[in-house]
C-alpha cells in the first residue's frame, strides 16, 4: 500500500513499472520526461513526484470522476499545489493514499484531497489547521500528519479496521504505561499507513502498531524506518538491517532474505510486493513475479517488481515507492565520475529523510542518502557539515580534509564531526569519501 511522503532529499530520473489502467505508469513517465525528481508517492491507482524545481506532478484518473476509481485525487491534490505555489509556498513532502493525496508545504501546512469517505481529507485538514506539521502518512481510508512537537494527527479509517482507533489507543497506552512515573508524553517520530492497520515509531520507545499490524522484530536495537505494505510491515535498524513480518503469500516479507548482509536505507510495500535499497544505491525487489509462492485469485503480477528490476540494474537508485500494483523509484548518479584539481567526491550512508551538507569557499554541497556530490576544497582548511535528520533537526560540526594522493581524505585530528556521523577513507577507485550517520534518537 502506499508508503509515507517522503522529504525531498533524493535526486534524479524517474522509473515507473506496473499496472497502468489509469494511466499511473506511463501517465507520470510522460510527466517526468526530462525532468529531475526529488520525492514519489504511488497510491492505489495514481503516482505523485516532486520535481527539484518544485513542481507536483501527478497522474491516474483524470478527476473528471467518470470512473468509480476517480475521486479527484489527482486534480484536488495538483490544484492545492498551485494555490500554495501562488501564495509563495513550496511543496516538501507528497503521500499517495488509497483514493487520496496528502502534501506538505516548506512552511507545515497539510494539503489533502481526493476520496474523504471516510473524513480522511476533511478531518486531517481540520486537526492539522493552525498546526506545523513535519511529516506525513496516507493509507488505504486514513490519513496522518506529525506535528512539529510529535504529536500524531490520525483521521479516517475504512469500515471496521482499527488502523486510526488502534494506532490513537496504542501510543495512550505507551503514555499511560510503564515508563518512569508514567503520564509521559510519547513523541511520534515517523508513522507507516498500511490497508487497515498502522505503525508509529517514537523518538524514543518501542515501535507501536494498532492492533491487527504484523510487527517486525529483531534484535534490540535503534529503528530508523518503517513501511507498511497492504499486510505486511518493513522496517529498518540503525545498522541498516531489513526486518519484514506479515503476509507472504506472494514471497513480500522474503525481502529480509534478499537484503541479508546487505546495508538498507529506504523501504517501501504495496499490496503484495516490497521495495528496499542499499546503501549503495541497490534495488531489491520481492513479490509477484519472483516467487514460486503466487497465491490464488485474481492477477497480481503487472511487471511492478520484474520490470522495475530490469529498469534499474546497474543503476544507482536512491528512493523508492511502492502503489498497490505499481512501483516508482528515483535513479541517482552513480559517482562523481572524473575530478579535477581540488575537488572531492561525498557520499552519504544513512537512514531515510536525512541529509547531510558541507560548506566550502565557493560552494554547498547537499548530499542525500545513498547520493554523491562533487565539492572544491582545499587541503587544511576547516568546513561547516551538517547532518539533517529523520527529524529534521540539525546537527553541526565541522570537517577539515588533508591531500590523500590524487584527492582528499579526512583529517581525524582537525575535524570535529556531529555525534553519530563518522566515515570511511577514499574509494581507492572513485575516490569518494562516504560518512555515515547513525540516529540516535530511536530505540525499540
Amino acid at each position: 500500500m502506499p508508503t509515507p511522503g517522503l522529504r525531498a532529499t533524493a535526486r534524479g530520473r524517474l522509473l515507473a513499472h506496473g499496472r497502468d489502467d489509469h494511466g499511473q505508469v506511463t501517465g507520470i513517465r510522460t510527466a517526468a520526461q526530462g525532468r529531475t525528481v526529488v520525492a514519489v508517492s504511488a497510491g492505489a491507482f495514481h503516482s505523485l513526484a516532486l520535481t527539484e524545481d518544485g513542481d507536483l506532478l501527478g497522474a491516474g484518473p483524470d478527476g473528471s470522476r467518470k470512473h468509480p476509481d476517480d475521486y479527484g485525487q489527482v486534480a484536488e491534490i495538483l490544484a492545492a499545489a498551485e494555490r500554495e505555489r501562488a501564495d509563495g509556498g513550496a511543496i516538501t513532502r507528497v503521500a499517495a493514499g488509497g483514493l487520496h493525496s496528502l502534501a506538505l508545504t516548506d512552511r507545515g501546512r497539510l494539503l489533502a484531497g481526493g476520496n474523504d469517505e471516510f473524513g480522511q481529507v476533511s478531518r486531517i485538514l481540520d486537526a492539522a489547521r493552525g498546526r506545523t506539521v513535519v511529516a506525513i502518512a496516507a493509507g488505504l481510508c486514513h490519513s496522518f500528519a506529525i506535528t512539529d512537537e510529535g504529536e500524531l494527527l490520525a483521521e479516517g479509517g475504512c469500515d471496521g479496521d482499527d488502523a486510526v482507533r488502534g494506532i490513537k489507543d496504542a501510543i495512550a497506552r505507551e503514555e499511560a504505561g510503564s515508563g518512569a512515573g508514567g503520564g509521559r508524553t510519547v513523541r511520534i517520530a515517523e508513522v507507516a499507513a498500511g490497508a487497515h492497520f498502522s505503525l508509529a515509531l517514537p523518538e524514543r520507545g518501542r515501535l507501536l502498531g494498532s492492533p491487527s499490524a504484523p510487527m517486525p522484530k529483531g534484535p534490540d536495537g535503534i529503528l530508523s524506518g518503517v513501511a507498511a505494505g497492504s499486510d505486511h510491515s518493513l522496517a529498518i535498524t540503525d545498522r541498516g538491517e531489513l526486518l519484514a513480518a506479515g503476509d507472504d503469500r506472494y514471497g513480500q516479507t522474503r525481502i529480509q532474505e534478499e537484503a541479508h548482509g546487505r546495508r538498507v536505507i529506504a523501504v517501501a510495500g504495496g499490496l503484495a510486493h516490497s521495495l528496499a535499497v542499499t546503501d549503495q544505491g541497490e534495488l531489491l525487489a520481492t513479490g509477484p513475479g519472483r516467487s514460486a509462492q503466487n497465491g490464488s485469485g485474481p492477477r497480481m503480477d503487472f511487471g511492478q517488481v520484474t520490470d522495475l528490476l530490469d529498469a534499474a540494474r546497474d543503476r544507482r537508485v536512491v528512493a523508492v515507492a511502492a502503489g498497490t500494483l505499481h512501483s516508482l523509484a528515483i535513479e541517482g548518479e552513480r559517482d562523481c565520475g572524473p575530478l579535477k584539481a581540488g575537488e572531492a567526491c561525498l557520499a552519504f550512508t544513512a537512514p531515510p529523510l536525512c541529509h547531510l551538507r558541507v560548506q566550502s569557499d565557493s560552494a554547498f554541497a547537499g548530499v542525500e542518502p545513498a547520493g554523491v556530490r562533487k565539492l572544491p576544497v582545499r587541503a587544511g582548511r576547516s568546513y561547516e557539515i551538517v547532518v539533517t535528520d529523520e527529524r529534521g533537526a540539525d546537527h553541526s560540526g565541522h570537517v577539515r580534509f588533508t591531500a590523500a594522493g590524487n584527492g582528499f581524505a579526512v583529517d581525524d585530528a582537525g575535524s570535529t564531526l556531529p555525534d553519530g556521523l563518522t566515515h570511511t577513507p577514499p574509494h581507492p577507485v572513485t575516490g569518494a569519501i562516504t560518512f555515515l550517520w547513525t540516529s540516535t534518537t530511536r530505540r525499540t
